[in-house]
């Protein structure tokens, strides 16, 4: 027959008990010493081989004390169709910049036949990429040469946080010149949301990168792309122009400090599971602006360059790399104001739950974000512990 998807084949024996030695690349197996195979892949009866592809099968018994069975073969007809995707359908992050999207297929397929859009325009061909039901697709490229894996680069950025679906017609052939089976994705892979914010002072983000704080009139806001996470905050003491108040910004990281760095006599206890790795601080007279780092104890400071960072009337943004804060694959990170002598005080926290401004408050919960999955950042983050 011919079959459209795996197939799992069992070997069986009068006997029972054997060893079953196999072949699927047209050469014969052996055994030349009874019970282990001599040449090809073995198994033992009861064993399954799964098969995917047009091919000969070709199968010997073999037992310790026995005579081996004669070979045995059979062919197996496959249609050719798509197995899966990578990413695979339902798949959340694909970079929209430079993701790619690979169809593997059960055999190789005939690329000369591949037919799609060079540039974003219309549907045309049989190998397609949409965001829309397929009425306009994406610009792709695909390398050529035959093979059973084709990867499909855009020819130009994606979406962000959009689902794209594939969708493969049977006019792509395999190398024996049959169609391929049809196949469309049922839900389709979506892209990371991604997000570049110019560090010039001007406020730029968006309803969905913006977060309360524990302090009327104080705001958070949180975005990021491929290299980069954007942190702004407003409120009026950024425009204190002041010695004694600072933005402090820490990192969570698997191990690190269970406490922060004293400011005045206010030193802060982080949350449960938070273990502070790097610790952001920015001064309101632009005096102190810089960096640290947990390597028990705090060390150092490194200062942040001019360009990473920008303040403007009560409001101020920075850009840091994500290298510079150990490459999480999840943003731990809370925020407060704090004034550090005249009337200490810890204020401005973000997120607000749990906290009561005033002087040594101590945060309760911090933000853990997803950064690369398809959501705004309010989705993204979500409060912990």
């Amino acid at each position: 027959g011919t079959y459209s998807s795996t197939k799992s084949i069992s070997v069986t024996t009068l006997e029972g008990g054997t060893v079953i030695c196999y072949t699927v690349d047209g050469s014969s197996p052996a055994a030349a010493t009874p019970g282990t195979c001599s040449a090809g892949s073995q198994i033992n009866e009861g064993q399954n081989i799964a098969i995917s592809s047009s091919l000969t099968l070709k199968v010997l018994a073999t037992r310790a004390g026995y005579y081996n069975s004669a070979i045995t073969s059979v062919v197996y007809t496959f249609n050719t169709y798509v197995k899966n995707t990578t990413p695979s359908d339902g798949a959340v992050g694909l970079d929209p910049n430079s993701g790619t999207i690979t169809i593997n297929f059960n055999q190789s397929v005939d690329r000369s036949t591949a037919i799609f859009n060079e540039t974003t325009d219309a549907c045309t061909g049989n190998i397609q990429l949409s965001a829309d039901g397929f009425t306009n697709c994406v610009g792709l490229t695909i390398p050529a040469g035959n093979t059973a894996s084709l990867e499909l680069t855009p020819a130009a950025p994606l979406t962000i946080a959009t689902t794209y679906k594939l969708q493969v017609t049977a006019t792509l052939k395999d190398t024996v010149a049959s169609p391929v089976l049809a196949a469309t994705q049922s839900v389709g892979i979506k892209t990371r949301y991604y997000r570049t914010e110019a560090i010039d002072g001007i406020n730029n983000f968006v309803a969905g990168e913006t977060f309360s704080t524990s302090t009327s009139g104080y705001t958070t806001y949180l975005t990021w792309d491929a290299q980069h996470l954007y942190i702004g905050y407003s409120g009026a003491d950024v425009a204190a122009n002041a010695t004694n108040k600072s933005l402090l910004v820490y990192f969570g990281s698997g191990v690190g400090a269970t406490t922060g760095i004293a400011y005045g006599t206010q030193t802060q206890s982080f949350p449960t599971n938070f273990w502070g790795k790097y610790h952001l601080r920015w001064r309101t007279d632009n005096g102190l602006t810089g960096t640290q780092t947990y390597m028990s104890p705090w060390s150092g400071s490194t200062p942040l360059p001019a360009t990473e960072y920008k303040q403007s009337g009560n409001y101020v943004e920075f850009r840091i790399g994500w290298s510079a804060i150990g490459s999480p694959a999840t943003l731990k990170i809370y925020a407060n104001m704090i004034t550090d002598s005249g009337g200490e005080s810890t204020y401005g926290m973000c997120p607000l739950d749990g906290f009561t401004d005033g002087f040594n408050a101590q945060p309760a919960k911090y933000l853990t974000c997803n950064w690369t999955d398809g959501n705004l950042p309010t989705t993204s983050c979500t409060k912990a512990p």
